[in-house]
This record gives structure tokens, C-alpha cells and sequence, in this order.
């Protein structure tokens, strides 16, 4: 273990009576082991699914030993809290940015295609860790209440579209008009993920991108 890492904070261990000390990574190798961890936690989940995956597959994956993985994290399910944040930022963090520098007089139709584009890439590209979150948000209500505040950030940018560029009547009603425009950019970002169909997500898009514009011209 890492002797260098002399910022700690304690939580308690589920497998034992005794307090466990719970590293944060201060130094750069410390990082990457943390990283490496991760990634492998995330091929884990997404191949073995969450039943399958153990703190012992994840540290093989790892090449690090069991005690390693349990220095930096409580169980599984701390791992997999990790995992949830990162991701969502990297759904979140973009979109926030690109609305935030988005110029005066931008179309609508091409703002909506390209956070449906963004979005649909990033999930996409994880898909087995998505079946993961979702599986495990219904049943886990720790994980539950770390995805309702990600979930209001969602919301916000949902406000941010619609004071840009809603009508009068998405307007009236803000906050169910956000809730419906985040609500339709998962549902179409999440066709073949965690919704088999026959209809490709691109299509998906494409028709939900449509259908926001029907409603924010109204």
C-alpha cells in the first residue's frame, strides 16, 4: 500500500466489526492505481454484470491485491458509486459547458442533435455499466439518492434549453416541460441499451429531436 497517502477518512466496513481507514489517493501513483481499479471494475460490470463481479475479479483485473481495492474503497458498491459519478459527468459536464458558450441566435433543432449526439456516444460506449446503474439504482436506495441529484442537474439544463428556446407554453409550465425534455433525451439515448427495439437510437434521435422542436415552437 501506498505509505504516502496520509490523508484518510474513515468509514465502516460491512465484513468486519472494526473501523476501516478508506484512503484518498494523494499522490500521482496512488491515482492511478485508484484509475486502474476503476477501469477494471468497469469491464467487470459491464461482462460479469453486478451479481458476478467481486472485489477479487475486480483486483485481478487490477493486477493489484485484494487489501489494495480495499484501501481506496468499502465494497462493491462504493466502486460502483465512483463509477456512477465519473460517467455522469461525462454525460453532464459537456452538455453544461457547450449551453453555457452556446452564441446568441443558435438553432434549436441542430443545440438538441448535437446533446442527443454527445449523449448517445458516451452511453453508447459504456453500455453494460448503464444496464449496471439502472438495475442497481432501482435497488439500491444510497445509489438511488446520488442519481436524483444528477438527476436535477439534468433537470437544469432542461431549464436552460427551454428559457432559450421555448414557446409560450413550455414556458407556462417550466418544470414539467423539463422534466418531459429530460425524460425523452434519455429515453432516445438509451434505444438498444436498455430498451431492445428495432429502431436504431440514431433514428430515435432524430424523431425525438422533432418532437421537442413541435413542442418548444408551440
Amino acid at each position: 500500500m501506498d505509505t504516502a497517502d496520509t490523508m484518510n477518512r474513515t468509514r465502516s466496513h460491512p465484513r468486519t466489526a472494526r473501523a476501516t481507514t478508506v484512503r484518498t489517493p494523494q499522490q500521482q501513483r496512488a491515482r492511478a492505481k485508484v484509475a486502474r481499479i476503476l477501469t477494471a471494475a468497469e469491464t467487470s460490470f459491464s461482462t460479469h454484470g453486478y451479481a458476478h463481479t467481486t472485489i477479487a475479479r475486480i483486483a485481478r483485473q487490477a493486477r493489484v491485491s485484494v487489501g489494495t481495492v480495499y484501501a481506496y474503497f468499502v465494497d462493491k458498491d462504493d466502486v460502483l458509486k465512483q463509477l456512477l459519478t465519473h460517467h455522469v459527468e461525462m454525460l453532464l459536464q459537456p452538455a453544461e459547458t457547450f449551453l453555457a458558450h452556446l452564441p446568441h441566435g443558435a438553432d434549436m433543432a441542430k443545440t438538441l442533435a448535437t446533446l442527443l449526439r454527445d449523449s448517445l456516444r458516451t452511453h453508447a460506449a459504456h453500455a453494460g455499466l448503464h444496464m449496471v446503474f439502472t438495475e442497481r439504482i432501482m435497488q439500491d436506495a444510497k445509489l438511488r439518492q446520488l442519481a436524483s441529484i444528477f438527476y436535477e442537474r439534468g433537470l437544469q439544463l432542461g431549464r436552460t434549453l427551454i428559457a432559450r428556446f421555448g414557446g409560450a407554453r413550455a414556458k407556462a409550465d417550466r418544470e414539467a416541460s423539463a422534466h418531459v425534455l429530460v425524460g425523452l433525451l434519455d429515453f432516445c439515448t438509451h434505444i438498444g441499451i436498455l430498451y431492445p427495439s428495432n429502431v436504431t437510437a440514431e433514428r430515435a434521435c432524430a424523431v425525438g429531436s422533432a418532437m421537442l422542436c413541435a413542442y418548444f415552437n408551440a
